[in-house]
Order: structure tokens, then sequence, then C-alpha cells
């Protein structure tokens, strides 16, 4: 009768660790997922930060655009490291630097007499 008993304990025994085996298992997976969804929660906060600096700068840039407008468009500061720390704190920064291009010479396409006017008399030619 001693040796079915023990027996039996050495049944339960196995059943016993491949429970907790399952349930390590289990665990095991659960933590895995958990840390997967945490990096892709983290990535996806990252991209709404950038994407909310990209908009605050496009939208600085246009209104400063908008009140230059009445100087003919002609922009001569630039904004640099600038973040609205009322709407998100220690959220990042961004810069803005404005050039009209429209006044710039494209020295590529442009003729003598433009080039002679803006660089002087000197030959330019070699």
């Amino acid at each position: 009768m001693a040796k079915v008993n023990n027996v039996k304990r050495g049944y339960a025994l196995i059943l016993v660790v491949g429970i907790l085996a399952v349930l390590a298992f289990i665990n095991l997976s659960f933590v895995i997922s958990l840390r997967l969804e945490q990096n892709t929660t983290a990535a996806y906060i990252k991209g709404a930060k950038a994407q909310y600096l990209a908009d605050a700068g496009i939208n600085n840039a246009i209104s400063e655009l908008k009140a230059d407008a009445k100087l003919n468009f002609v922009y001569t500061g630039s904004i640099s490291n600038y973040s609205d720390d009322t709407l998100y704190a220690n959220c990042g920064s961004y810069s803005v630097d404005i050039e009209d291009e429209q006044r710039k010479v494209n020295i590529d396409k442009a003729n003598r007499d433009l080039l002679k006017n803006l660089l002087g008399d000197g030959d330019y030619t070699r």
C-alpha cells in the first residue's frame, strides 16, 4: 500500500510541476507582449510629438510670413529653438528660417550684364 501511495504522490508532483511550467510559459508570454506594447506606445508618442512640433513650426512660419506681408515678404530675422511651453512642457523645439527665394539670383542662368552690375567691373570670366 505504501508503494501505491508513493506512486500517486509522484504523479501528483509531476502534474503540479507541469501546471507550474504552463503557468510560467503563460506569464512569460504576457510579459513579452506587454513589453512590445510598451515599445509601440512609446514610438507612437514620439511620432505624435514630432508631428505636433512640425505643425507648430509650419504654423509659426505662416504667421511670420503673414505678419511680414506688408514688407513685400522680406524677412530679416529667424526664430530658433522655439517651443510652446504652455501646451507641452519639454516636448521639444523647432527652428524656423525663412528666406526670400524670389530675390536670389541664379548665377547659372543670369546674364553677363546682371553679373557685372552685381559684382562690379572686374573680369570674372577665367
